[in-house]
């Protein structure tokens, strides 16, 4: 997110809660839609690969969700870092800065 968009937000009187929220959304939509263009990918290249796969099928339900919730968590975890200092952040140091 745009460092100008934070300070807008925050100048005009939104809590860390809100600059947070504001972070972590935008993180969760990215990853949302990179999960959906992997599992589409996941499903084609599926069907070429299934002669090197052994034990497993091409489309194990568990492995898909073992990988969405190991993929979700890490995600959640990245962007809370930067929304955390996103929500410390003053207005007038960060323009001064800018």
């Amino acid at each position: 997110m745009k460092l100008c968009v934070l300070l807008v937000a925050v100048a005009l009187g939104a809590g860390p809660r809100h600059v947070q929220g504001l972070v972590i959304k935008e993180g969760v939509v990215l990853v949302a839609l990179g999960i959906v263009a992997g599992l589409a990918g996941s499903l084609l290249a599926g069907r070429y690969l299934k002669t090197l796969l052994y034990d497993i099928s091409a489309t194990d339900l568990r492995t898909y969700v073992a990988v969405v919730l190991a993929i979700g968590i890490a995600a959640m975890v990245a962007a809370w870092l930067p929304a955390r200092r996103a929500a410390s952040l003053d207005p007038t140091v960060a323009l001064r800065h800018s």
